[in-house]
């Protein structure tokens, strides 16, 4: 069998006070515009891009190879808006003798670092479905406003074991994403930063007394490289939140919510963001569609 081709797609941008700087990169994905420009269509995995102006920086990372994993990182010192996005969607099958389930031991990281001093978002998720619909879904996520929908707020280090046909094929998609929004008002001098980062693998249970019958393979674009690659990005979105962590300041609220002012809070970064391919102008101002793929 022949599985579907690997898709992926980040985006990043930077306002500071009297600029801004954007750019975006694809592998497979149709979008005939990123923020108002021509995108960077890329051969193949990995992707890495970054923007900084002022004050303000972004950036995200899509890798393939043995380890798949998307990654970003928002900051701001002084700076207007910022915002990070990165998306990965492969197939992967169970090859081997026809029989009922197979039992796969499912991993992932999912790391959201969160500064709540300004209105924001930092979200990372993995999904597993097939066509006829979701075997697994994890959504980590933290806002200014409360945790997003269908997300819980925590990190988390995911452990589970899917029960997946043989040579049945299945999707696996990544998503993180980050924003810092001022509302114009300028984030002050001291850093802000929001990073997430989305890490899954997959293996046979090596308890299943069959399991050396079967492998697991993958979109051949995925990992054209016989020899395991590092984890970039995971290993990125760790050292971002390390950092992040130790340098945070004493979190304090923002003037929104001092003065009474509703923030935008509880919509899923995948909702306002990452489930459609075109990337608006201003996506601040996105809705239910805006942004980037899957």
């Amino acid at each position: 069998m022949i599985l579907p081709g690997t898709s992926a797609f980040v985006s990043v941008q930077a306002e500071g006070g009297f600029s801004s700087s954007q750019a975006c990169a694809a592998v497979n994905v149709s979008a005939p515009t990123c923020f108002g420009v021509p995108f960077n269509d890329s051969p193949s995995l990995p992707l890495n891009l970054s923007v900084t102006t002022g004050n303000a920086g972004a950036g995200a990372a899509a890798a393939g190879g043995a380890d798949p994993s998307v990654a970003v990182s928002v900051s701001l010192a002084g700076g207007l808006s910022t915002l990070a996005t990165a998306n990965l969607t492969y197939s992967l099958e169970i090859v081997g003798p026809a029989a009922g389930t197979i039992p796969v031991d499912f991993s992932s990281i999912l790391l959201t670092s969160f500064d709540d001093a300004l209105d924001g978002v930092a979200e990372a998720s993995v999904s597993v479905s097939d066509s006829s619909g979701t075997l697994t879904d994890y959504c980590s996520g933290q806002t200014l406003g409360g945790t997003p929908t269908g997300c819980v707020p925590e990190n988390q280090n995911i452990g589970a074991v899917l029960q997946m046909l043989p040579n049945h094929v299945y999707t696996v998609s990544l998503s993180a994403g980050a924003e810092i929004q001022t509302f114009g008002g300028g984030s002050g001098p001291e850093l802000i930063a929001n990073t997430a980062a989305a890490d899954p693998t997959f293996a046979i249970d090596p308890t299943f007394s069959q399991g050396s019958q079967y492998s697991i393979v993958f979109s051949s674009d995925l990992s054209p490289a016989a020899v395991p690659e590092p984890r970039p990005a995971a290993t990125l979105g760790a050292a971002l939140c390390i950092f992040l962590f130790a340098a945070r300041r004493t979190a304090r609220r923002s003037k929104h919510e001092a003065d009474g002012v509703a923030t935008p809070a509880t919509l899923s970064f995948r909702t306002r963001f990452l489930e459609n391919p075109v990337v608006e102008e201003n996506p601040s101002q996105c809705r239910d569609s805006c942004a980037t793929v899957l």
